[in-house]
């Protein structure tokens, strides 16, 4: 990629390619293109910006919680072993934050902005 944001890719096969965009600060993008002759059309994808969460998982007793499974779309991660978690480059909107231990499960509603940083959460898992 160069300072313009511009890739290419030479070579390739007719046929259906996977393509997944990461770039710091920006949510991954995942998009299948067909390539069907020589010089196949361009293709333009505009990277979203991200949000920022961070915070900390409890248990029923308020102690925190290690190796929960914490995701927000396609931004996913595990607390640390203070319960602590941090997702980076998360989808913005209306989303459900998930978090997951075994077989106890949280559910958080939030709409989060583009460069939204929010780092106090704190989620209880029953």
């Amino acid at each position: 990629c160069d300072a313009a944001g511009v890739a290419t890719a030479a070579h390739l096969a007719a046929g259906r390619w996977a393509l997944e965009i990461n770039a710091a600060g920006f949510v991954a993008e995942r998009r299948t293109v067909e390539i069907a002759g020589r010089r196949p059309a361009p293709v333009r994808v505009e990277l979203a910006r991200g949000a920022l969460l961070a915070g900390v998982v409890r248990d029923a007793y308020g102690q925190r919680v290690a190796g929960a499974r914490v995701r927000l779309g396609t931004a996913e991660g595990t607390t640390n072993g203070n319960g602590e978690f941090r997702l980076r480059d998360a989808p913005t909107g209306d989303l459900e934050l998930q978090v997951e231990l075994g077989d106890r499960r949280a559910l958080q509603p939030m709409t989060l902005a583009p460069g939204d940083e929010r780092v106090t959460l704190v989620i209880d898992l029953p």
